[in-house]
């Protein structure tokens, strides 16, 4: 019987790099479509000034979508990022937006979440901690933009996998999260898992995660 411990199952993380590459494609579509917008004929003062402040936004976009995460995309290039299985811990290797090499740590025990999904997730899921109508609307609302604007990224995400389906384990410790790859290791290990239906709703990664602040130690 296979020694976790000693031998863990290891993968490689390149759905991080992927992830990062997809948002910043689905911000320059972003700014390009504001570009288009901006190129129409002007019709009277208040157009001339909209017409500015979107070119204005969409250099500030394009900017800071090629330049202002470069720490983040020359270390997830240089560093081999890794994923590590071991018998009750699994360790991620991911970079923060300084560029400094991190690892998120979870427990592996018989109350950890193993789903799968067509494609991964990582860091914090989102939680509605208020139970008032207003902020239930509000997160309905927010639900509702952030599933079209997922799609848009697993579309995005598909065509950086060469439009090649791959399947990913999901791996949930009370609202941490961890994906990697499938293979035959992980199969042989832990079976067969459900669908996770809540990866159709939710980002791909989730950068807001305290995970990537560059001033947490």
């Amino acid at each position: 019987m296979r020694d976790y411990d000693k031998e863990p199952i290891v993968i490689k993380n390149d759905y991080l790099l992927k992830s990062r590459l997809t948002v910043g494609i689905f911000f320059l579509i972003f700014a390009l479509v504001f570009a288009i917008r901006s190129i129409f004929p002007i019709e009277s003062f208040f157009n001339s000034i909209l017409r500015k402040g979107e070119l204005a936004l969409c250099v500030f976009i394009f900017f800071k979508t090629i330049f202002g995460d470069f720490a983040m995309l020359k270390s997830m290039l240089v560093n081999d990022l890794q994923i590590r299985i071991f018998e009750k811990i699994i360790e991620c290797d991911y970079v923060d937006f300084a560029g400094n090499l991190k690892v998120l740590k979870i427990q592996l025990t018989e109350h950890t979440k193993i789903t799968y999904s067509y494609f991964p997730c990582f860091g914090e899921t989102a939680k509605l901690d208020s139970k008032t109508l207003m902020d239930k609307i509000t997160y309905i609302t927010n639900l509702a933009m952030a599933i079209v604007i997922n799609f848009i990224s697993i579309i995005i995400f598909q065509c950086l996998n060469s439009l090649r389906i791959k399947k990913y384990y999901i791996f949930n410790d009370n609202g941490i999260v961890i994906s990697a790859k499938q293979n035959k290791l992980l199969i042989d290990r832990f079976g067969k898992v459900p669908f996770n239906k809540r990866t159709l709703m939710i980002s791909l990664t989730n950068y807001n995660s305290k995970f990537f602040d560059k001033d947490k130690k």
